[in-house]
This record gives C-alpha cells, sequence and structure tokens, in this order.
C-alpha cells in the first residue's frame, strides 16, 4: 500500500487550485474599486456635514448684521467677533457662493466660503467646502414659506435652508436666524 499521491491527483489539485485562485483574483478589483468608491462616497457625506456645520456656526456666531442680497446662490454675513478690551475687533465678511464649473464636459457645482476683514480692500481667504449635484439656498419667510430669493431689504428671514443634492440622495439643513434687521447697504 502507498501513502502517496499518484501524478493525476497532483494535477488535479493543482488545476483546481489554478482555477480557484482566477476567480478570486478576478474578482478583487471589483472588491477594490467598491471599497473606493465607498470611500469617496463617505468623504463627500462627510465634507457635506461639515461644510452645513460651518454655515451654521457662521449665521449663529454673528455679532452684527446681515448685509448685500440674498438667493439660491449666494449669502454674505457681515459680522463682527465679540469685543476683547485688548484686541481689536474687526468686522469680516463672510460670503457663500454657489458656483458651477464644467470639467470634462460635466458640471460641476460647488460651495465656497469667502471671508476677508472687511475694512480692508484686498485679500481673503476662498475655500471650498463641497461639490456636489445640485446646492441651492433658500429663505424662510414669517408665513412659513421659503422663496429662492430674500427680497426685503428690512428683515433677515426667519431661517436659511441649505439643500444639497448628490449621488441620487438629498440632504436639508435649516438654520434659524438669531438677529432679524439688516443693515443698510
Amino acid at each position: 500500500m502507498n501513502k502517496g499521491f499518484t501524478l493525476m491527483e497532483m494535477l488535479v489539485a493543482v488545476m483546481l487550485m489554478g482555477i480557484l485562485l482566477t476567480g478570486v483574483v478576478g474578482v478583487m478589483p471589483q472588491f477594490t474599486s467598491g471599497v473606493r468608491s465607498n470611500e469617496s462616497k463617505r468623504q463627500t457625506i462627510e465634507d457635506i456635514y461639515t461644510g452645513m456645520s460651518m454655515l451654521e456656526n457662521d449665521i449663529n456666531s454673528y455679532y452684527d448684521k446681515f448685509s448685500g442680497g440674498f438667493d439660491n446662490a449666494t449669502m454674505q454675513i457681515l459680522k463682527t467677533p465679540a469685543k476683547s478690551d485688548t484686541l481689536p475687533s474687526p468686522r469680516i465678511n463672510v460670503i457663500y457662493t454657489v458656483e458651477t464649473e464644467q470639467k470634462n464636459g460635466v458640471s460641476v457645482t460647488s460651495l465656497y466660503r469667502y471671508s476677508k476683514n472687511a475694512t480692508v480692500e484686498q485679500g481673503g481667504l476662498k475655500t471650498k467646502l463641497f461639490s456636489a449635484d445640485s446646492i441651492k439656498f433658500s429663505y424662510l419667510n414669517e408665513q412659513a414659506n421659503f422663496e429662492p430669493v430674500w427680497s426685503s431689504n428690512i428683515k433677515a428671514p426667519v431661517a436659511l435652508r441649505l439643500q444639497v443634492i448628490t449621488n441620487n440622495k438629498e440632504w436639508h439643513r435649516t438654520i434659524p436666524f438669531m438677529l432679524r434687521s439688516l443693515e443698510a447697504s
């Protein structure tokens, strides 16, 4: 009685291993691209939430009045940080804009935050917060209706709604305005 494998058994085993490995190697690129796709989607969602939080923080931390116009693509805040006995309090102009550009024949819509010292003509910082398929501002009036353009130059809206659509998912964040009077332009 022999205690080993025949040549034929070894060839069959090697051939079966080759078939199994070919199947595993064939599935690997699909698996890794799926992981990369999920990571990209997760990063996009994280960027959207970060941008929404930054906008909410800017609205809730101003100590001055709003100025300029509001529409579905631009919102401007003029804010003065809390006064300090030792440091001057510069007025900060913060503008959120929705910009659409073409990249390789595809429209890309992005939300930007531009901030600068309101007393200085030049300079400032423009930051891209996130990109999405659609980004819109709308404004809640006192009759509880959302409007795409805010036309009052006396009062700020009751709330701002930021609507973001990307990858067939929709996010909304509604942020109430605490100070309701507008600075005369």
